[in-house]
């Protein structure tokens, strides 16, 4: 145990200091991450919304963020990525600050889905100046402590956010506001510093004096950019259908990610069904043993699982979530909650550190943001349709039959991902189609 904690500890240590404050940012916005913690509770309960309703209102702001991802893909490889990414999440904040005001459903959804759609800059604008400032040797603890940050600032959010819905709703909109421009205005304040000059040479073709991070790679990753830039032209989503191990790769991403989506919507339904109005607290303290879990166990899964493929560490992961969500509704205890939360956050653990890398490995260099914006915007198809299908399942058939179906979508993922590794080739193969 001592010997994985100091080669953790060594892994973050060579990561560039450009990363930390990358990741102080993503904990920033994490601890004031409110509106999307609690969106359900709010559509159902402040608003009296039935599951069906209020499914379909998420899946608008689940397809408002996942096209918001995909236009911030573009932006980032297009203008300095500092001037997007302050730009959308600025969107992101007055949106929220604006729904605080709303008096009824019909104000408040289209400006949850206008805050989603910015709030899809998020994720790839931090990504792709993660990518900006590494080599593929410290690529995956780059994630993986930009992952944990995000989760340090999640083990109080979740408290606050119950807290402050508690006693009044609109507070829950504010601090959102605050927290994303904070954050907005401290990765400013990174990439102005670093990545503006380096973003301005590569968009001009001219020759830097010395490699950047991103530009130290291993001879196989070489091969990857140079055939990725004889066809920067194809669009991303072409490249993505052309390889098989991508397709299914992305498939597979789909099924679970509809599976880890009732987390955010089905879940808390059911801590309002087995505790009432104590439902939002509970729900809360579920939120927060996530946290917690991905701070005790990231560092430990991360060189775990280093060795492992792609492929392979997704199977893993859908497993768990099969088994961590698929049996929510077996249990009327909160201790075999919290006990199902911690099985199916290291599923979370696995997705995250692992789906980011292969990404970046596998995209060239010109179309790196557009990689890292567009994978997960596919992937987020099955985000965005969990509480859409599972809504009115929900209401006609109640919870019970959700959890089941969970569990066989989650193992039509992990065959999915098993396809995948077998037809798995060379990344230079993948590109060279």
């Amino acid at each position: 145990m001592t010997r994985v904690l100091l080669h953790t500890i060594e892994s973050y240590r060579r990561v560039p200091p450009q990363i930390y404050l990358l990741a102080a940012a993503r904990a920033i916005n994490s601890l004031g991450s409110f509106v999307i913690l609690l969106v359900t509770i709010i559509l159902s309960d402040a608003y009296g919304l039935g599951e069906a309703a209020a499914g379909r209102i998420i899946f608008a702001c689940a397809v408002a963020h996942a096209l918001g991802t995909l236009t911030s893909g573009s932006m980032l490889d297009r203008i300095p990525r500092h001037h997007a990414f302050v730009l959308m999440m600025s969107g992101h904040a007055l949106a929220f600050a604006a729904a605080a005001f709303a008096p009824s459903i019909h104000l408040l959804a289209p400006l949850l889905v206008v805050g989603f759609f910015c709030g899809g800059m998020l994720r790839p604008g931090v990504a792709s100046m993660a990518v900006d400032y590494t080599d593929e040797s410290t690529r995956l603890p780059a994630f993986s402590l930009i992952y944990l940050a995000h989760n340090m600032g999640m083990i109080a959010a979740p408290l606050f956010a119950g807290t402050l819905y508690g006693r009044r709703a609109e507070w829950v909109f504010w601090g959102d506001a605050v927290s994303t421009l904070l954050c907005a205005t401290l990765v400013f304040a990174v990439a102005r510093r670093w990545a503006l000059p380096q973003f301005r040479s590569r968009i001009s073709g001219s020759q830097s004096p010395a490699p950047s991070a991103s530009e130290m790679v291993t001879p196989a990753a070489s091969q990857v950019a140079s055939t990725g830039r004889r066809r920067s032209s194809a669009p991303v989503l072409l490249l993505i259908l052309s390889v098989p191990s991508l397709l299914y790769f992305s498939l597979g991403n789909i099924v679970i990610n509809l599976v880890y989506s009732q987390h955010m919507f089905a879940l808390p339904l059911r801590m309002l069904e087995l505790f009432g109005t104590e439902g939002p607290f509970r729900y809360s303290l579920l939120l927060t043993a996530n946290a917690v879990t991905v701070i005790a166990l990231t560092g430990f899964v991360t060189v775990w699982s280093r060795s492992f493929r792609a492929e392979t560490a997704m199977m893993i992961a859908g497993a768990l979530f099969g088994v961590g969500l698929g049996l929510v509704g077996a249990f009327t205890g909160f201790a075999p909650q919290i006990a199902l939360v911690v099985v199916w956050t290291v599923g979370e653990i696995l997705t995250v550190t692992h789906t980011g890398v292969f990404v970046a490995n596998q995209a060239p260099p010109e179309q790196r943001a557009r990689f890292l914006a567009t994978m997960p915007t596919i992937w987020g198809l099955g985000t965005a349709l969990g509480p859409f299908v599972f809504g009115p399942i929900a209401e006609r058939f109640g919870l019970g039959v959700v959890w089941p179906i969970l569990a066989v979508s989650a193992l039509l993922g992990v065959l999915l991902f098993g396809y995948a590794r077998r037809r798995a080739a060379s990344p230079a193969t993948h590109l060279a189609g």
